[in-house]
């Protein structure tokens, strides 16, 4: 050649099937490729373009070419391939997480599923951010719902791994939260008129009839525990406990036998 650059004014490009799979058609500028999509050649602009079929979302073949000068009719092959990035198996409008006296709920909403299997919440409990799978939720909606009961305080971080019917997945921003656990009351029953909560403090508390009626109890701290005392003055039968740690705040129905 003479050392000029290749341009569509002196150079044609033909597409050719070699290499692609059985059934592919060439007609003119055009290739079909059964399974996959369309190649596309504008002599005009130089431009190469790959149509999918609807629901094809891989990468495809790739196509080679030849290349001729017009004025010497020399000829070079080439091959085009193309990376198709898919799309995410599911838009996500919000994820967010509250911690409550059942645990942490999260919460997030979905605009678009396409060909979408399901969300595999994971959660990590230390800043080096060292997640783990807790829990599945099935796509098909909108709006979903799911609550981490497991108990501990402290950070912890939370996010969603959306995985597509293919296998391919994505993953949502990370959602971090501030843990409280509020303890277990026990023994409940109680015969002697105390119940334990095994925390090591309460920042409010409050025993009421079923009436609503306060009465008469007393909080002491007792080694890592504290101690609900409840006035001998009372009868036996069935009273709520209210009390809260931090900024979560819960009611136990506490029972009183003789």
């Amino acid at each position: 050649a003479d050392g000029s650059q290749a341009t569509t004014s002196n150079t044609s490009v033909a597409l050719t099937t070699t290499g692609l799979p059985a059934g592919s058609t060439l007609s003119g500028n055009t290739v079909t490729v059964p399974g996959q999509g369309t190649w596309t050649y504008d002599p005009a602009t130089g431009n190469l373009t790959f149509d999918p079929e609807t629901g094809f979302a891989s990468d495809p073949t790739p196509i080679t070419y030849t290349l001729t000068e017009t004025a010497t009719g020399l000829t070079s092959n080439g091959t085009v391939t193309v990376d198709f990035d898919s799309p995410t198996p599911v838009t996500l409008i919000s994820f967010r997480g509250t911690d409550t006296p059942n645990g942490a709920e999260l919460v997030w909403v979905t605009s678009e599923e396409r060909n979408f299997d399901r969300f595999e919440i994971q959660r990590a409990n230390d800043d080096e951010l060292h997640f783990a799978a807790i829990g599945t939720v099935r796509g098909g909606k909108t709006n979903y719902r799911y609550t981490d009961a497991s108990k501990g305080s402290g950070t912890v971080y939370y996010r969603l791994k959306m995985i597509d019917q293919d296998g391919t997945s994505s993953y949502s921003r990370v959602v971090s939260m501030q843990r409280v656990y509020l303890g277990t009351v026990y023994p409940n029953p109680s015969k002697d008129w105390s119940v334990f909560l095994d925390v090591d403090r309460v920042d409010y508390y409050r025993i009421t009839n079923l009436k609503g009626q306060e009465i008469d109890a007393s909080v002491s701290r007792k080694g890592s525990q504290i101690q609900v005392t409840i006035g001998r003055n009372n009868p036996a039968g069935m009273y709520l406990l209210t009390y809260q740690i931090n900024h979560l705040r819960t009611r136990v129905k506490v029972i009183l036998t003789e």
